[in-house]
């Protein structure tokens, strides 16, 4: 196959979502294009694909109108997180009031800070808590493993972490709210006029491993 030029192909992705779905599939996708060298951008930050030089993106949100190629590969939808052994230590939360007792584990980048959570109850009303962090970190993969090793509460993608509730490493707490939003997930991909064949070929790829792989409901 014929697919790529001397440039590498560069994909950029978020640190939970590349861990736990990109990665197990790169032996796979490099046995099926075995000529195309991959150098992985794996941040939490959002890059500009074109001044950045990357080919394929995954980003969470709405998109504004650009020349870029997008498709929906998923829905990211949060909770909050917890394992076992800290909430058997410092007990479970019941009502969103209750994380001023808690240790919160919070995403703090240079662009975002996520420590206003918001709760929505059945009724449908909507309250705001800005949290107080014991932990802040610019990284999402780190604070899924901080949950995991007992550290505090996090809030997360559901989807991302279903592995980790499957086999009981995180419960979710305050399970009578849930999070008023609900952020689309998209493959991005240069405009055809822009991208190479190997971009186009990884790209069909990845979008079809990738709707499979998000499909479904969490735990």
């Amino acid at each position: 196959m014929v697919l790529i030029n001397s440039d590498p192909f560069i994909p950029s992705c978020s640190t939970l979502l590349a861990h736990e779905y990109l990665l197990p599939r790169i032996g796979e996708l490099r046995r099926l294009y075995p000529d195309i060298e991959l150098e992985l951008d794996i941040r939490d930050e959002m890059v500009d694909l074109l001044a950045e030089g990357v080919d394929i993106a995954v980003r969470v949100g709405h998109l504004p109108d650009s020349s870029l190629l997008a498709r929906r590969v998923g829905t990211k939808r949060l909770g909050w997180l917890a394992s076992p052994a800290y909430l058997k230590r410092r007990g479970t939360p019941q009502t969103p009031e209750e994380l001023g007792q808690h240790s919160c584990l919070v995403y703090k980048g240079r662009q975002l800070q996520l420590d206003l959570w918001r709760f929505c109850d059945a009724r449908g009303v909507i309250r705001e808590l800005k949290v107080q962090a014991a932990i802040s970190c610019s990284d999402s993969r780190s604070l899924l493993e901080l949950a995991l090793a007992g550290e505090g509460i996090a809030m997360g993608d559901l989807l991302l972490a279903r592995r980790y509730l499957q086999q009981g490493l995180l419960l979710q707490v305050l399970e009578d709210w849930h999070h008023p939003e609900s952020l689309p997930v998209h493959l991005l991909c240069l405009g055809r006029s822009s991208r190479s064949r190997a971009a186009e070929a990884v790209w069909d790829q990845l979008a079809q491993w990738l709707s499979a792989d998000l499909a479904g409901e969490p735990g």
